[in-house]
């Protein structure tokens, strides 16, 4: 067993049944002093809720507790809907609390000097609509067959990208 940190989700990779456990990650820190900030703003400066600030406060918890359940949830809907093989299948999904997903094994290939610039030249311009997911490693691994396949495909930048390239990236890498 291993455990790796992502930014919204915790992974636990189990081999011995070659599947991943996708956790939400929770940042509860974070959360008490975005609450005792706002509280303290509020309760001595005076400072006038308006919805800039109720929108700010919102925003600020929904990132510190739901961020990982949406992309859990965000990614299994995706899977369902596409079922395309360029994607590690996510089998199951308990209202975003887990996400389970099948492992893929470490890409093979030298990402730096090989798959980085295919994909990129690939892509073109859709390389940059998501910030995270088609620039590291990380974020690919091989299928059984030895096919590369994505296993964070979460965000909407992200699926949108995948909507046109998927076949493509699917082919040539």
């Amino acid at each position: 067993m291993q455990i790796k940190h992502g930014v919204t989700r915790v992974v636990v990779l189990l081999p011995t049944w070659e599947v991943v456990l996708k956790f939400p990650r929770i940042y509860a820190w974070n959360l008490i002093q975005v609450l005792c900030s706002t509280y303290f703003l509020h309760r001595t400066h005076k400072v006038i809720f308006g919805p800039y600030m109720a929108h700010q406060a919102l925003f600020n918890i929904r990132s510190c507790l739901l961020e990982g359940f949406r992309d859990n949830r965000s990614e299994r809907r995706y899977w369902k809907r596409t079922k395309h093989p360029f994607l590690q299948p996510t089998l199951f999904s308990a209202f975003g609390v887990v996400n389970i997903q099948k492992m893929g094994h470490d890409v093979r290939k030298d990402w730096d000097h090989e798959m980085l610039p295919t994909v990129r030249a690939l892509l073109g311009d859709d390389f940059y609509e998501d910030g995270h997911c088609f620039r590291s490693e990380k974020n690919f691994s091989e299928d059984a067959r030895g096919k590369v396949c994505i296993h964070d495909y979460a965000s909407e930048g992200a699926q949108r990208v995948l909507d046109v390239h998927a076949d493509i990236l699917r082919e040539n890498i």
